[in-house]
């Protein structure tokens, strides 16, 4: 067996660390997985919505619950997509969105143009 010895500069050998640090950190993210479902009052504070309307929610079947003992819980994903979708967009980011899509927005409707 033969071993090659390479020189490194310490710029060599703080990307390398760097590098493994990353890998490891990234690894590690990954593995902790994240509850499926939470309960209501963990849901209301992540979002800052109050309790009754998560009830709300949950009795209008908008988002999947289950039901442990009494206590009843929120889908977490669901959840994340409710909230994102009753979000609102700016106008600079619709017309991003237009534009990276091929569509142009255009002045219709706007007075004294």
């Amino acid at each position: 067996m033969q071993v090659t010895i390479i020189p490194l500069s310490p710029d060599d050998i703080r990307r390398f660390i760097h590098e493994a640090v990353e890998q490891a950190v990234g690894r590690q993210s990954t593995t902790v997985d994240q509850p499926k479902y939470i309960p209501i009052p963990e849901a209301a504070q992540r979002h800052g919505v109050s309790k009754s309307y998560l009830y709300r929610l949950s009795s209008d079947r908008a988002i999947s619950t289950r039901r442990v003992g009494k206590n009843i819980q929120f889908d977490v994903q669901e959840l994340e997509d409710h909230f994102n979708k009753t979000a609102k967009r700016s106008k600079a980011a619709i017309d991003a969105d237009l534009k990276a899509n091929g569509v142009f927005p255009t002045l219709k409707g706007k007075r004294n143009v």
